[in-house]
């Protein structure tokens, strides 16, 4: 593919045409057409920091960044609590010493011993 027929497939695409429309009018496969778009670093809309908006830079190797900094990343969960899925939001108490413990998915006990002590039918420890 030229860097003509590159230019010319870019300003199709950002004036919104579908890649089928560009096929057609290039005389270019769509797989060709779509692989450009895939590897080129100018697919359209940058995507965008969730906290400062900056445009990120993307790496091919890594999945889609959200934030552009380390520090755009921590005032943004500093900010956004609610939505954080950590061991903190998952707090339970065990069923056979009652201890309060933390946990990312559900348990009835805090640790093996706990547990094999209810499997003996022992109450507590």
């Amino acid at each position: 593919m030229t860097d003509k027929e590159k230019q010319l497939i870019s300003e199709l695409r950002s004036a919104g045409r579908s890649y089928q429309d560009i096929a057609d009018e290039t005389g270019i496969s769509i797989g060709s057409i779509k692989m450009y778009f895939s590897r080129s670093k100018d697919t359209g809309s940058a995507p965008r920091c969730e906290q400062c908006n900056r445009p990120l830079r993307q790496d091919v190797i890594r999945t889609s960044r959200r934030f552009c900094s380390d520090k755009c990343r921590v005032r943004w969960w500093e900010m956004h609590p609610d939505k954080s899925q950590s061991a903190e939001q998952h707090r339970f108490t065990c069923a056979v010493c009652g201890k309060v413990f933390f946990s990312k998915k559900p348990h009835k006990y805090c640790t093996r011993a706990c547990y094999y002590a209810s499997r003996k039918g022992g109450g507590s420890r």
